[in-house]
């Protein structure tokens, strides 16, 4: 978990993929320039000012939640728009996740947005994230193969969420050390 501290700690100036490699974007089969769709909401959704206030009111689980609900139908609407076709339920909480996870490194003019940001993020559900999570659980939920597109329905994705958090509560850190964990036993192993 040291290294999940530090990594989370760090500060970096923003750069241009705001989280999100290109082998994310291959999903993206058909839409024109997909990682410039993403990039310019979230160049755009950094300096909103409703970025900053919902964000600063986000101090517990449930407004984080709204918090995040505003993101993604930010995220769904400038998609749409730009695209010209709607994102999956997978695909847009999967980018959600990663802008958020990014967010967090980034040096904002409020230390205040990074706590909260690192302290109710939801994981960035992947490959690994469900390698980790067939490990840990002895592979009752046969979740060893699967990816983000795997999940189909909000319920899906909170199941998950919640998962990964009452897996990393007993250790008293924020959730998003579990993508840090899932990565590093995935690079490990």
């Amino acid at each position: 978990m040291a290294g999940a501290r530090t990594w989370y700690g760090e500060r970096v100036a923003s750069d241009s993929g705001y989280g999100v490699g290109a082998n994310t974007f291959r999903a993206f089969r058909g839409i024109k320039k997909p990682s410039l769709i993403y990039r310019t909401w979230a160049a755009a959704i950094l300096r909103r000012k409703a970025f900053r206030s919902k964000l600063l009111r986000a101090k517990n689980r449930r407004a984080f939640e709204a918090f995040h609900a505003w993101l993604s139908r930010s995220l769904d609407c400038h998609w749409s728009a730009n695209a010209k076709r709607p994102l999956s339920l997978a695909h847009k909480y999967k980018l959600v996740d990663l802008f958020v996870k990014h967010a967090v490194r980034l040096d904002l003019d409020d230390e205040q947005l990074n706590r909260n940001l690192l302290a109710f993020g939801h994981v960035p559900i992947d490959s690994s994230v469900f390698s980790a999570v067939d490990k840990l659980l002895s592979g009752i939920l046969v979740a060893q193969g699967r990816a983000m597109g795997h999940i189909k329905t909000p319920e899906a994705y909170r199941f998950y969420q919640t998962l990964t958090t009452e897996l990393v509560r007993p250790l008293r850190v924020p959730t998003l050390y579990f993508d840090y964990f899932a990565w590093h036993v995935e690079k490990d192993a």
